[in-house]
């Protein structure tokens, strides 16, 4: 099972806050494992005593920090629905452990593991490699089978057009890399078949 992550941030290094997280839980088709309660992942919000920030991450993720600090969770709440969200998703999908996905996912990762989880909660719930759709845009690259451009926006541009939602906000990310995982799987499917 796939456990898609995107995160927004204060800015590119973990000394920045983590402001929001996505995850969703999916299966090797890449279909959505809802919750118990129906919803299909996590959203989170997170609050810090003190914001880390830049200027050009605000821009970017377009986070207004008096509204965010109205609704975030604290980092001691955050980290504890994101650890019921590991169990109650290991629990429905029968498996041992989760390969973090994503699009750039290492960056995302390095938060999660920063903020939320201890390298013994990491490895408790997650395996390794993790499967990221800019290193897979690449190789479709090499392959000649993408034209190039691995920006997130250009691919949902190429491979999820149906896809809506602004970018650059955890939620929208996490489904339309989850949406182009799929395509991207469907093209290595065809690469495979036609050998």
């Amino acid at each position: 099972m796939y456990l898609f992550v995107d995160t927004e941030t204060g800015g590119l290094t973990t000394q920045h806050s983590l402001l929001t997280a996505s995850l969703i839980c999916v299966d090797k088709n890449f279909d959505i494992i809802p919750r118990k309660s129906g919803e299909h992942g996590l959203h989170l919000k997170i609050q810090h005593d003190d914001y880390v920030l830049t200027a050009g991450a605000l821009t970017v993720n377009n986070i207004s920090i008096a509204e965010h600090q109205k609704e975030g969770l604290s980092l001691q709440a955050a980290k504890s629905a994101v650890l019921n969200f590991l169990d109650e998703m290991l629990s429905i999908s029968a498996c041992k452990r989760f390969v973090p996905a994503g699009h750039n996912v290492s960056f995302d990762v390095k938060f999660l593991q920063h903020y939320l989880l201890t390298d013994a909660e990491w490895n408790k719930y997650f395996t390794y490699p993790a499967l990221d759709t800019a290193a897979a845009a690449r190789w479709l690259h090499t392959a000649g089978r993408h034209p190039g451009g691995y920006a997130l926006s250009r691919l949902r541009d190429s491979y999820a057009p149906h896809m809506r939602g602004q970018l650059h906000d955890a939620e929208t990310d996490n489904l339309t890399a989850l949406e182009i995982a799929k395509k991207f799987a469907q093209m290595f499917t065809a690469v495979s078949l036609t050998g």
